[in-house]
């Protein structure tokens, strides 16, 4: 049932856009043709009713599409303009780092492909409550119930749902001790607005736009910010 719906989003994302040719016709014949056809009574040309019927069908719906993209396109466009470039202030070297929230599947790749010696965060069942987490000889992942965090630097992971259904990732390394910002960067996401459904994946927007140059590099910059700000190794 769960493939079924993924392959029906698939197709929607892919061909949404043909949905908008019976809507079209819907609204022609609901709206236009008999809206055109009581103002023009008096036109003796019954084939004018109809040429102006049919174009204000499509032009009407080509309007509602516009004021449903829009006005989320302007604030998606005003948030890529201040969030989209990473900002790193200051790179340092680390062992390993506290992240606020994180299973613990998720240490993983910063204990493997990342270099780090371990990870902390808190028990996500139970917030009072630490773990460190330690690449064991066998390659699990070890799981230690630790009393005192020895990371001196910070993750913090937000997601959060804006106007429009704006949806921004973002990430930001800290000092923990004092809350000092090191580096923050963001991914930033638009659906398309109310009516994405018939605008289909056309209608997505993301940034950093990983498609251009400079995108890819600070899409990168946002998806390894934990390497790319605490460089994996012995602190100076």
């Amino acid at each position: 049932m769960e493939d079924f719906g993924f392959g029906i989003g698939v197709l929607l994302a892919i061909f949404g856009p043909l949905l908008l040719i019976p809507v079209t016709w819907l609204v022609y014949r609901g709206l236009t043709r008999p809206l055109v056809h009581r103002l023009m009574l008096q036109h003796e040309h019954s084939s004018a009713r109809v040429w102006v019927a049919s174009l204000s069908a499509p032009a009407l719906v080509a309007l509602v599409m516009a004021a449903s993209y829009f006005p989320g396109k302007v604030e998606f466009d005003r948030l890529c303009a201040q969030h989209a470039t990473p900002s790193i202030s200051r790179r340092v070297a680390a062992e390993g780092f506290y992240r606020a929230r994180m299973f613990p599947y998720e240490a993983r790749p910063f204990l493997d492909e990342g270099g780090f010696r371990f990870v902390e965060a808190p028990d996500i069942y139970n917030q009072a409550r630490f773990f460190r987490y330690v690449m064991s000889a066998s390659g699990a992942i070890d799981q230690q119930a630790i009393e005192e965090l020895q990371s001196r630097y910070g993750v913090e992971k937000t997601f959060s749902t804006m106007s429009f259904g704006i949806t921004m990732n973002e990430k930001i390394i800290y000092v923990l001790a004092s809350r000092e910002e090191l580096a923050r960067a963001a991914y930033i996401v638009y659906a398309g607005g109310p009516l994405s459904l018939f605008l289909g994946s056309y209608a997505l927007a993301s940034c950093p736009d990983a498609a251009s140059p400079e995108g890819a590099i600070a899409f990168h910059t946002f998806y390894n910010l934990e390497t790319t700000a605490l460089r994996a190794g012995i602190p100076d």
